[in-house]
């Protein structure tokens, strides 16, 4: 093939025309380019102001930036913020503090340039100067945190020091988050005051663990929230199916893994929600495999278990495929388990149903199917009693997704409108296991979808990648993106 045909090629795979497929490449247009928070200053400060309202009036509530982590000497791992801060504030900067005061306090007296008045809320930032803003731009700035993030009063991040004691000193409750393990981090440096405090004020001020209000304010996402997880779906469903058109025999895990991660970028995620994972062969058994370097062969079977993060959202999605492009009849077999399985217990989700049991449906598919195929010997009824199934499927059902990838759920245990969440049954056989018909040894099946809890039942949001038996075949005998050479 001459470079011009490649390059020729190369255009249509990203227009779309090659797959043929609502979820090309060119199937979202923009891809957020343009947009750098991804969300209004206002709902940051609405949620501020809904969790001042959650906590106790005489209080003080103080958060903090998580700290740089370093992959070795000095390079550092790029910065992701903890979800508590990012989600009270936006900010995915470093060295950041955050004061909540209920009550109020004025701020007259401690600064003479300052007009008198009683705020609720301070932010201390970092600014870069000199040798950091060669380094690494100008960071955040004033005028940033007042348009971009909606924070009106901010201080340099030196003077949160100087100020916490009055800052703290009427307060009956003190919230604050547990302090991080690594107190050689710049934010632990810079949270040492109020660190050096706290024995003095045990007795009369009560330090509580924020935490479970915000798990429970995060627990069902708004519509900015469930708008940014449906970018990052929507994203993951061009990367998984373009995967799945390219994969091969003789391809290497490691280039399906660059592929979905390109397109990721290419789409403008800004991550990735967690390390990809493709496992193939004996390494579909492994849940999380971190390398991907394996060799895909003939006949075997791959997990392609990834998705994107976009502001800060996940998504996960799972798909599993032949690498020759084909299911033989045993591949077929285990995989309609999987999928009938993942299916019903979609259409099972609603509102108030508790989320503990919610895989009752899956279980049972699972069970009768490997009774069925004589994989599980013994009555389904007392082979579910004694959770059998545990021996092939290793893992949970499912579990809720928004700023982590394993999120957090209400207090309630039920599912709710607006819960995020996966399903993902799978069913995973060694090699050798006694009493296993060997024609199923080394298939490992897993079908994950990110399910929108709705008031009527279940939105699937990333049906656009084919799960179906005969659109995968389909799917597969095109090209994809990974298929073509570098030169």
């Amino acid at each position: 093939m001459s470079r011009l045909t490649r390059y020729i090629l190369w255009i249509l795979i990203i227009v779309g025309y090659l797959s043929g497929d609502s979820s090309s490449v060119a199937g979202i247009k923009g891809g957020g380019k343009g947009d750098e928070s991804g969300t209004q200053p206002n709902i940051f400060k609405v949620r501020r102001e809904k969790l001042i309202k959650e906590i106790e009036p005489a209080s003080i509530a103080v958060f903090y930036s998580s700290p740089l982590r370093y992959r070795n000497n000095d390079t550092e791992y790029r910065y992701r913020q903890g979800d508590n801060f990012y989600y009270l504030t936006g900010i995915n900067e470093p060295n950041c503090i955050m004061v909540l005061i209920p009550g109020g306090y004025n701020i007259t007296s401690q600064s003479d340039t300052v007009s008198s008045q009683t705020i609720k809320e301070l932010l201390f930032y970092q600014s870069h100067s000199g040798r950091d803003a060669i380094f690494e731009g100008p960071g955040l700035t004033e005028d940033i945190l007042k348009t971009r993030y909606g924070m009106e009063n901010v201080f340099p991040i030196s003077d949160f020091g100087r100020m916490i004691g009055s800052l703290i000193a009427k307060a009956e409750v003190l919230y604050v988050p547990t302090f991080p393990n690594d107190f050689t981090s710049d934010i632990a440096e810079y949270t040492r005051p109020l660190r050096n405090l706290l024995p003095s004020i045990n007795q009369k001020v009560v330090v509580k663990d924020p935490t479970p209000i915000l798990t429970e304010m995060r627990a069902i996402k708004s519509p900015e929230e469930i708008a940014l997880i449906r970018k990052a779906v929507e994203i993951t469903v061009v990367a998984q199916t373009q995967a799945i058109m390219s994969i091969e025999p003789g391809m290497y895990e490691y280039e399906v893994q660059a592929l979905i991660e390109y397109i990721f970028t290419r789409m403008s995620a800004e991550s990735f929600a967690f390390p990809s994972i493709v496992g193939s062969g004996e390494n579909a058994h492994i849940l999380h495999p971190m390398q991907n370097r394996r060799l895909m062969n003939d006949g075997e079977m791959v997990v392609i278990d990834a998705g994107a993060e976009y502001h800060g959202y996940a998504a996960d999605v799972t798909r599993t495929v032949p690498v020759n492009g084909h299911f033989s009849d045993s591949q077929k077999e285990i995989y309609e388990i999987v999928l009938n399985a993942e299916e019903e217990t979609i259409r099972s989700i609603k509102p108030g149903m508790p989320i503990q049991g919610f895989e009752k449906k899956a279980v049972e598919i699972i069970t009768r199917g490997l009774v069925q195929l004589g994989i599980l010997q013994g009555n389904v009824d007392s082979l579910i009693a004694a959770g059998a199934y545990h021996k092939y499927t290793v893992h949970g059902m499912g579990h809720p997704v928004g700023l982590s990838v394993h999120d957090v759920e209400p207090k309630s245990g039920r599912f709710e409108a607006g819960m995020v969440v996966t399903v993902e049954p799978g069913i995973y056989i060694n090699q050798g296991i006694p009493g296993v018909d060997p024609k199923y040894y080394n298939i490992s099946v897993r079908i994950e979808d990110t399910i929108l809890v709705t008031k009527d039942g279940a939105e699937n949001l990333s049906a656009g990648v084919s799960r179906n038996i005969q659109e995968i075949e389909r799917l597969m005998k095109k090209r994809g993106m990974g298929n073509e050479p570098l030169d």
